[in-house]
């Protein structure tokens, strides 16, 4: 399904690990490997998804490492058929798994809340214990992702702006709950009637989720734009990307 949208000459390397997540844990997690400042990257001080930044060099960067770690929650009752037919309380397998190879692609953001402030690129290898990545995690000096960098708040100001929002501080982290927030990508915003997407930005701070999905209400599987909200429920099933996600990526 992805490969019929994606435009790239280097092989994605995804490594899968049937992982106890916990029965009260995620459906799955997924950490994408990173590069920057590497010759073709559009932006300096970024940070992209080796799958992209491999794309746009159109060459291998991380020789010998996966783009992605994807670690599927072994509790969870899924559905392996690929005809979009979960029985009672189960949920689509492709569904979710799409999904997660989405944030491996580049729907990812490097923000988090801690002490009491927001910030980018602070995220570290402890955010994410006792799950390990299996390639280097890398430093990632304050510097936001790519995906952070279409940020906007509803007065369309860019949250990586830091002559409005120090990283860290407290006002970033306000933004960050403000439940208010929008990606303002050109093609996202095309392919979304001319207004911006609404992003996931709850009250209630969630790390891996928030800043990193559409907002769950905005985009309901009627619109065809689910795939990328932050909730799946059983027997849920979307087996496309959507017209607004492949315009963000």
């Amino acid at each position: 399904i992805w490969a019929a949208h994606l435009n790239s000459s280097v092989p994605i390397k995804i490594k899968v690990v049937d992982a106890d997540l916990t029965s009260a844990g995620p459906l799955a997690i997924t950490i994408p490997n990173g590069e920057k400042d590497f010759a073709s990257a559009p932006l300096d001080s970024t940070w992209y998804a080796t799958s992209l930044a491999n794309s746009l060099e159109g060459s291998e960067l991380n020789s010998g490492e996966f783009d992605m770690d994807i670690y599927v929650n072994s509790f969870v009752d899924y559905y392996f058929g690929t005809d979009g037919l979960p029985g009672p309380g189960q949920y689509d397998f492709v569904s979710v798994f799409l999904h997660e190879i989405a944030h491996g692609l580049g729907i990812l953001s490097l923000s988090k809340v801690e002490n009491g402030e927001g910030s980018f690129g602070y995220v570290t290898l402890s955010s994410i214990w006792p799950l390990q990545s299996s390639f280097p995690f890398p430093v990632l000096e304050g510097l936001p992702s790519v995906w952070d960098r279409f940020i906007v708040n509803n007065t369309g100001q860019q949250l990586i702006d830091q002559a409005l929002y120090a990283n860290p501080s407290t006002a970033l982290r306000t933004q960050f709950q403000s439940n208010n927030l929008y990606f303002t990508g050109p093609n996202s915003t095309a392919a979304n009637g001319g207004t911006n997407p609404r992003m996931f930005a709850p009250a209630s701070y969630s790390y891996g989720s928030s800043l990193q999905h559409f907002n769950e209400s905005t985009f309901p599987l009627s619109s065809g734009n689910s795939l990328m909200t932050p909730y799946s429920s059983v027997q849920e099933v979307e087996h496309l990307p959507g017209n607004v996600l492949i315009g963000a990526l």
